[in-house]
């Protein structure tokens, strides 16, 4: 079942992988990077300031710091405890992976601590908010799916 699981995603990577082009490859380098989501941090920051002011921004900056650090940390744990080559270092994959980016960064990448940042970050401000701002929520969990 295990190998079988394995053989689906590596099929999956692969037609995914092969999806893309040059056309859009600076595009997706620009939102897979951590300091191009940094207008979006900010007009949120802005948004959560004018709706809470200061001290209440502060403390919300405290729990998303925590948020940050929690999913960050179990991504590590995950990373070295499964130890899941990332495609660019798996050898079944060799001459197939289509690289966008010259380096292919650390040797396991399972799971995406990016990613899992982004989605953390989306879900909390998400659920705070709630129906006040449901499409603010919709928007940032879209933005998460795409990082």
């Amino acid at each position: 079942m295990w190998e079988t699981l394995i053989e689906k995603d590596q099929e999956w990577f692969l037609y995914l992988n092969q999806l893309g082009t040059p056309a859009w490859d600076s595009f997706w380098l620009f939102l897979s990077d951590k300091w191009g989501a940094l207008p979006l941090y900010g007009f949120l920051l802005f948004l959560l300031y004018r709706q809470l002011g200061w001290k209440r921004v502060l403390l919300l900056l405290v729990f998303i710091g925590l948020l940050i650090t929690t999913t960050d940390q179990l991504s590590g744990f995950f990373k070295y405890g499964v130890q899941r080559l990332r495609p660019c270092y798996e050898p079944e994959l060799e001459g197939l992976v289509r690289l966008v980016k010259s380096s292919c960064g650390g040797r396991f990448g399972y799971f995406s601590a990016h990613a899992a940042n982004a989605f953390g970050l989306a879900t909390f401000i998400a659920v705070f908010w709630g129906r006040s701002r449901r499409l603010w929520g919709m928007l940032l969990i879209f933005w998460a799916l795409l990082v």
